[in-house]
């Protein structure tokens, strides 16, 4: 998927519920050229805002593609962050510490979080940011 049809989903309401976009940069993918496949972040966090989606991030070490800048920019702009451990197994939901410390890292609290949230705080969100795109 090229960076100009990611975000012309985003703005014109193709990916529902959290618009989970992971692996962003790909750096599963080694030994090919990065950049031919990365999203130029900036880009993709204007287009979430604009939308007013959230941004999933892996935080899986084969991937760890969330880096404090990045939910910085996020927190920013008011995009909330899901953690994705990228488990596949129950082990991987080890992961999960380097996703909560990177956000950490990026100055994220626990409301810009979507993990955080009961099921009640992310219906409203959901339905607030249905509001917004009407």
């Amino acid at each position: 998927m090229t960076e100009s049809a990611v975000v012309g989903a985003l703005v014109g309401g193709g990916i529902s519920i959290l618009t989970t976009i992971a692996n962003l940069t790909y750096n599963y993918f080694q030994g090919r050229n990065q950049r031919q496949f990365a999203l130029r972040q900036q880009v993709y966090l204007d287009a979430c805002a604009w939308a007013a989606n959230g941004s999933e991030y892996l935080a899986s070490i084969a991937r760890l593609d969330l880096d404090d800048a990045h939910v910085r920019r996020a927190i920013g702009l008011g995009v909330k962050i899901a953690i994705n451990s990228d488990a596949h197994h129950p082990d991987g939901l080890e992961n999960l510490v380097y996703g909560v410390a990177t956000a950490r890292r990026g100055w994220a609290t626990a409301a810009e979080i979507l993990n955080t949230m009961t099921l009640d705080e992310l219906l409203a969100w959901k339905g607030a940011r249905r509001a917004r795109q009407a």
